[in-house]
């Protein structure tokens, strides 16, 4: 089984235009999974994918669009009671994890990014993910409207 980790990096590049954006990474068996450095993760695909099963654009361009880098086919994201099995279908590679450490993980993420979207208000600066995407793109996963 493959070892899964996530991570939110507050970036305040752009707090002096009250922007406070958080960096989104994912490492498997402590690495990146993306083939280019300046490619990105999709957020609201990894939180969403860890609800259903069906094909997701985890990996994504820089830019918030995954063809642009590549990614034409997504992931297959299969769970079979205790495991949850990712099918690259760009890069042809294939994971295994378990089930509730993914889902734990999600859980955590949108814990964090409430915290931190309390935060954002309270210092009057809106709150993006890297590739720039605004927190009105998480709520479905969040559930808030």
């Amino acid at each position: 089984m493959n070892q899964f980790e996530v991570k939110l990096t507050p970036d305040y590049r752009e707090l002096a235009d009250k922007k406070l954006y958080l960096a989104f990474d994912i490492t498997i068996d402590g690495v990146s999974p993306l083939q280019n450095s300046d490619d990105d993760f999709d957020i609201y695909e990894f939180i969403m994918s860890t609800r259903k099963d069906g094909n997701y654009f985890l990996w994504t361009c820089s830019c918030g669009v995954p063809g642009c880098a590549g990614y034409f086919n997504g992931i297959e994201v299969r769970t079979e009671g205790d495991i949850t099995y990712w099918i690259d279908q760009d890069l042809d590679k294939s994971y295994s994890f378990s089930t509730n450490n993914l889902r734990t993980k999600a859980l955590m993420l949108e814990d964090e990014i409430r915290k931190w979207n309390i935060h954002a208000k309270s210092i009057s600066t809106e709150l993006n993910i890297w590739p720039s995407w605004s927190m009105e793109y998480l709520f479905p996963a969040l559930g808030i409207s």
